[in-house]
């Protein structure tokens, strides 16, 4: 794999990922790459980005969510869950 992406943006909210991704995100954001699991993650969304982590291990993530115990929630999920158990 290759990338000239920066930085990954996981996004909480499936409406600001369509918000984000239709403006001109280039513009402001540069290279980057982002995704999101619409709330909670399913498996594949934590399987491609355990695949991101271990194939660019210095590429920096970044977090966008309400400051919300839901969205803190969901972050542990992304930060500390192993997607295989």
């Amino acid at each position: 794999m290759k990338t000239r992406a920066k930085f990954i943006l996981i996004v909480e909210k499936e409406t600001v990922f369509n918000h984000v991704t239709s403006a001109d995100y280039k513009k402001y954001l540069g290279d980057c790459i982002i995704i999101t699991g619409k709330g909670y993650s399913d498996l594949s969304t934590k399987l491609f980005l355990r695949k991101l982590s271990f194939e660019f291990p210095n590429l920096p993530k970044f977090f966008l969510g309400d400051f919300d115990p839901f969205a803190v929630d969901i972050l542990c999920q992304y930060q500390f869950s192993n997607p295989v158990s």
